[in-house]
């Protein structure tokens, strides 16, 4: 398993260096940009992000970008009522611990990742406002322009999702994407 760090705290960095095990550190990010210039040039498995790390890029697009590059796990440190978690819930995040970070904790989630059910317990994803779908919708426009071009894992991912929450296709990524919404927002609210 290779993890890259980007805690902002050398004592976490230093506590699970020494406490990892099998995995490799291949990387520890000093800042937003360093970080996708570590994950572009080596993939890894796990990203332990901190919404604290420094940077002039918009947090939503480093996760994006984290994903994009590595299509891997991010384990997000954060306040419990940081803005980015919902933004990082729909973009794929779903591990989380919050201030004060734990690094027992830490070291425990990076073997033991949460489930839907404990991340949206956790993150308590509501209804999407329509200043988040304009914020979102113009995200995805600049890094999915065409809705045509949908790649073969990600068509299967989807239907895999569709197939799980027991929803027929529909004809267009937007209505499949809608479908997906509707049933998160149900299942949050049920879990409640």
């Amino acid at each position: 398993m290779k993890i890259v760090l980007a805690t902002t705290s050398e004592d976490i960095d230093k506590f699970i260096l020494s406490n990892l095990g099998q995995a490799k550190i291949i990387g520890i990010g000093s800042n937003r940009r360093h970080l996708l210039k570590i994950i572009k040039r080596d993939p890894p498995d796990i990203v332990i992000l901190s919404t604290f790390l420094s940077g002039e890029e918009d947090f939503s697009e480093i996760i994006f970008k984290i994903m994009e590059y590595g299509n891997c796990r991010i384990i997000l440190l954060a306040k419990e009522k940081d803005k980015v978690l919902q933004d990082a819930f729909f973009l794929g995040v779903r591990d989380y611990l919050f201030d004060p970070i734990n690094p027992s904790a830490l070291l425990s989630r990076i073997h033991n990742p949460m489930s839907f059910k404990e991340a949206a317990a956790v993150v308590k994803p509501g209804k999407r406002g329509i200043l988040f779908n304009k914020k979102m919708d113009l995200f995805f426009a600049k890094h999915i322009p065409d809705e045509s071009v949908v790649s073969l894992e990600a068509q299967e991912m989807l239907q895999g999702i569709l197939n799980f929450i027991e929803e027929k296709p529909q004809s267009t990524l937007e209505d499949n994407l809608f479908l997906i919404e509707q049933a998160l927002i149900g299942y949050c609210k049920t879990a409640q």
